[in-house]
């Protein structure tokens, strides 16, 4: 999503992507914000791509922050499969050498891993605090399957020129091989624990934003209430 929309030209990427600028920095810094854009006469949004914005509850205060410094912010989230999202990110983990091996570690992280995709819940603090008109959401699989859908639809939303022309990207992000990363896979007790811990917070996205799951094959497999 960021590489596609980073080449529009009303459109001023941050460098780096993942600038992590209102989790790093106090007020008194945020007048320097502008200064991770490269901003033309043509700019009309600054494109900051952090996915740690959403890491409730690890990042509890940051849509806040980001209220105070503009109230008008707006938000595209997008979400994976959550069976697959938890196992990319202890596959990402290992192949960084950010957790110890062991069954211990393991079980953290992907606890760690679970609260990152309760999504209702993420969502949610942005809604209560921007409102949803300012939230643009869909699953990871809809943008897959769509790219030049969901490229327009974004900036409609955010209030640029519609593209032309369009020329979608090849799958990214492939398993990296470092450390074993690629052989990483969850149990099925692992898979099960996760649907558990979020079954409800996935059927809360349909009624409270009404996104449809149905994409998200691996976690609705064998999912239950329970």
């Amino acid at each position: 999503m960021f590489k596609l929309l980073r080449k529009h030209e009303e459109i001023a990427p941050s460098k780096p992507k993942e600038l992590k600028f209102f989790s790093r920095n106090g007020r008194d810094a945020w007048h320097t914000y502008h200064e991770h854009f490269e901003i033309s006469p043509h700019t009309r949004v600054l494109l900051d791509g952090t996915t740690q914005y959403s890491k409730h509850p690890d990042t509890t205060d940051i849509a806040y922050k980001i209220s105070l410094y503009d109230p008008n912010a707006r938000f595209i989230y997008l979400m994976r499969d959550p069976v697959r999202r938890v196992e990319s990110q202890l596959a990402h983990r290992v192949a960084r050498q950010e957790i110890r091996s062991g069954p211990a570690a393991r079980a953290r992280e992907i606890r760690r891993a679970i609260n990152y995709s309760k999504y209702y819940t993420q969502l949610g603090i942005y809604a209560s605090i921007f409102g949803v008109e300012q939230i643009y959401a869909r699953t990871f699989e809809s943008f897959v399957a769509d790219q030049e859908g969901t490229i327009k639809e974004c900036c409609e939303f955010l209030g640029v020129r519609v593209p032309e022309s369009f020329e979608a990207l090849p799958p990214q992000n492939v398993r990296k091989s470092d450390h074993g990363a690629d052989q990483i896979a969850l149990t099925e007790a692992e898979k099960d624990l996760i649907r558990k811990k979020l079954y409800w917070e996935v059927r809360s996205l349909e009624t409270g934003f009404g996104i449809s799951t149905r994409e998200w094959t691996a976690f609705w497999r064998s999912a239950s209430q329970g």
